[in-house]
This record gives C-alpha cells, structure tokens and sequence, in this order.
C-alpha cells in the first residue's frame, strides 16, 4: 500500500495559504490510489491525539506538549514515535513536510521509516523577520552567536535547523517560486538534484457579476454604493505592510472622500487600531471570514493591495488576479514574480523600517491614485492579470507536476526495496 502522510501545525498559515495549499493537494491526488493522512501538531482544539476520517482521508490531531515547551525538541521527537503506532513500516510511505522547523520531526521519521521525507518550503524564519534582507542575513550568519541581539541569535539558530534539516533529512524539496528554488541552492546550499520548482495553483471559482448584483452585495456589506472599495486580505502583521496601507489611505481619502478600506483579516490588531485612528468609520475590519464572503468582497472590490515586505509566493496576489481585482504589489520576492509591472498590475517600492517609511507611504499612495483615476487601465491591468493566473497557476498544471513527483518518489522506493 502507498502511504502519504501530509504534516503541518495548527498556526494562523495553516489557516491560510499553507492551509490552502494542502486543500489543493489533497484535491490534486485523490485519483491516484494513495492512502492519505493529514498529521497536524500543536492543535490547541483537541485535549488528546485524535483520529478521525473525513471524505476518504485520515486525520491525526496531536494537541500541544503538556510538559515540554511548545516547540521543544522533545516534543517533535515523542510525535515521531507515537507516529509509529499510524505508519505500517511494511508499506510504502512518503512524509511531506509543510513546515520549516520540524527538524526533529525528520530526524525521527529517517530513523525510524524506510520512507522517502519531502518538504515544501512555504516560507523561512529568516526572511519573514528579516523582510526578505539576504545582505543582512549573510552579515549575522557571520558573526559569533554570543554578539548577536535575541532576535538575530534566533534567525541564526532557526537558519541552521532550517538548512540541517533540508540538507541530511529531506529527499525532496518543492520550491513554491524561482526566487525560492533561487535560496535554497545559493543560500541553503542545497544540492540542486533535490529541488524541484512547483509553483501553488487555485481552482478557478470566478463568477462575473451584474451591477445589480455588485449593488446588493454593497447592501449587504453596508458599503454605500457610491463608494471605491480597496481590499487587503492576510495577516494584519507588520511584515504584510499593513501599516503602509493604513498611512497611504489617511492620504486617499483627502483626495477621494467616498473611498473604503476593507482589512479582511486576522493578526496583530492593537497596533493597527492606533494607525488608523478617527478612521473608524473608513475602515472595516472583517477578522477571520470565509472564503465565500471573501470572494463576495473581491467582486465588488475597486483595487486589490498586497504591500507584504516579504513573500514566498501570495497566495492573496493570485485570487485578486483571479477575481479581475486590479492589483498594486510591493516589488518583492514572490510577488514581482507573479505580477508585472504596468501590465498584469502594479508594483510599488516599500522600503522595511523608519528612515524611508513617508517615502515608501507617498509611493503607495500614488500608485492606489493611479488605478483610482483611470479605470480602463486598471480594467485592462485586471484581464491580463486573470489570463496569466489561467495559464501559470491552473489546478491541472499543478496536478500534473505534483502526481509525477509521488510517482517518481514512489518509483525511487521500490528501487531500494528491489536492492
């Protein structure tokens, strides 16, 4: 029997793209015969390990350590080996890693299972408190631990698990964006035979609607119909340049009266609140919502923001592209990849930190008027942006590379059971 066990932790990711993405894989190989199981750790809503099975899937929730700290060692190690008593050792057993820091977790699984480990890097320690900053990363990597501030001594130790981990314990690693496939054979220095590049896909649930139903959905939101919706959606963290946004909009509406700022998200709020005071009655914040009312929102969205300092990939980028929102994109990472400039969307210059921060806001702000003053291009911006989407990040172009990477994996199993 051909096993696969999906492993992630309960966090606020698995509830949005690394959520999203097991959803797609899991749709992705479900004709493929394979016996799935989806691992998760750290789940806060079960007391005690939990099995259940869900549309043909097998579901083990592991609550968190009762006497190890939350992200020990210990506790990695002692999920290893309750794991034995779920994974028959005479099957074929593929482990996909959705997390950079289980470590401990791979080692266990190598010792104990003949199986094949496969990791796919959703996003690293290093770049998410570092914005993204490879020149500051290659002058603390360089320096003695016992200099460095608490932070930059955890991006330090995080980095090393992170590459010991990729480099002695994974078989296969899927690179979700070239800039990501880019790191971890310049930066990991992990050998370029393990790294594939499998970029994330979305089913397409576009639907186009009337203006009468765009004025409904108005009602029903409590939007006046009057109004220019903007839309961000994600993690109101400071990494998602939530507060570019907030400081750009104060500049928007002295402009443009009859504007709105949907923030649909969860995070950090406290600090989001105190930026945009005696905005009260401008802003909407939704918290967490589903995904029906997220789409119902982009379809009556003007313009779509993602000002992250840093992504893997944007996952949010892709489903504004999807929904014909036209986007303005900080010029990062993944999303300069996805989302070229004055065609697909537009990108703005965020700089991390307090020395270019008005710089940065008065950039965002004109970018925003820009779409704002001239709709056909942003109509026209807003069709190429759904064609490439159609094209580059399509459920069976994804389906395809992911069912050949089992299939090789698999293969590669049988070999060394033949030896």
């Amino acid at each position: 029997m051909r096993n696969l066990y999906i492993i992630h932790k309960s966090s606020r990711g698995s509830l949005f793209g690394i959520g999203t993405h097991i959803a797609t894989l899991i749709k992705c190989i479900e004709k493929m015969g394979l016996r799935i199981t989806v691992v998760t750790l750290n789940d806060g809503s079960v007391e005690e390990t939990t099995v259940e099975m869900r549309h043909k899937v097998r579901y083990i929730q592991i609550p968190n350590p009762i006497y190890f700290p939350l992200d020990s060692q210990a506790y990695q190690i002692s999920v290893g080996w309750l794991l034995k008593e779920f994974v028959d050792e005479e099957d074929e057993n593929i482990f996909h890693l959705h997390r950079m820091d289980l470590k401990s977790l791979a080692s266990v699984l190598k010792h104990n299972f003949s199986g094949r480990v496969i990791l796919t890097m959703h996003y690293s320690a290093w770049s998410l408190i570092l914005a993204g900053d490879k020149k500051r990363l290659s002058r603390l990597l360089s320096r003695p631990a016992n200099e460095l501030p608490p932070i930059e001594k955890y991006v330090q130790q995080s980095f090393g698990e992170e590459s010991e981990l990729m480099n002695h314990y994974c078989d296969k690693i899927i690179a979700i964006s070239k800039h990501s496939l880019e790191s971890q054979i310049s930066i990991y220095k992990v050998n370029p035979d393990k790294v594939i590049l499998i970029p994330n896909a979305l089913k397409d649930t576009y639907r186009p609607i009337s203006r009468q139903r765009k004025q409904t959905l108005k009602q029903k939101f409590h939007i006046d119909s009057g109004d220019r919706v903007i839309i961000f959606a994600g993690r109101l963290d400071e990494v998602k340049g939530i507060h570019f946004l907030v400081h750009a909009f104060k500049q928007i509406l002295s402009l443009y009266p009859n504007t709105r700022l949907i923030l649909a998200g969860d995070g950090d709020l406290p600090p989001v609140f105190q930026s945009s005071r005696y905005l009260w009655n401008k802003i909407t914040f939704t918290g967490f919502i589903s995904r029906r009312d997220l789409y119902q929102l982009y379809s009556i969205a003007d313009i779509g923001v993602v000002p992250s300092l840093h992504e893997e990939f944007g996952y949010v980028a892709i489903e504004m592209m999807m929904h014909k929102v036209p986007i303005v994109v900080n010029r990062t990472t993944g999303l300069q990849e996805i989302v070229r400039d004055g065609i697909d969307g537009v990108h703005v210059n965020l700089h991390p930190g307090r020395i270019r921060f008005k710089e940065s806001v008065n950039d965002l702000t004109n970018k925003l008027i820009l779409l704002l003053q001239d709709s056909e291009a942003a109509r026209k911006m807003a069709y190429n942006a759904r064609k490439i989407v159609l094209r580059q990040y399509n459920m069976e172009r994804f389906e395809t590379q992911i069912q050949a990477l089992y299939n090789q994996e698999f293969s590669e199993l049988d070999r060394i059971g033949d030896t």
